[in-house]
């Protein structure tokens, strides 16, 4: 298994991970009246989060950031003609 298998195999699976767990996830909390309420509701609320869950939510965002960047990146190098 080359180098090349292992990256075309980590963007299948980052494209699928993205696709099939956020796309979904992102659809039914904008169509659905019960999660846009408890999200205004949160964003009326005054109290402040800290500590654990603040560090995790920053870390699970940048974690999701950094997948998608990954998989444009290796979808972009992917695509690319000529010689390396």
């Amino acid at each position: 298994m080359g180098m090349a298998s292992l990256r075309r195999w980590l963007a299948v699976l980052a494209v699928t991970v993205v696709a099939g767990v956020l796309m979904p996830a992102v659809a039914w909390a904008g169509g659905s009246p019960e999660v846009l309420a408890v999200a205004g509701e949160a964003a009326r609320a005054r109290r402040a989060f800290g500590g654990v869950f603040l560090l995790f939510a920053a870390l699970c965002c940048l974690g999701v950031v950094a997948l998608v960047i990954l998989t444009v990146v290796l979808i972009a190098r992917g695509r690319r003609t000529g010689p390396r």
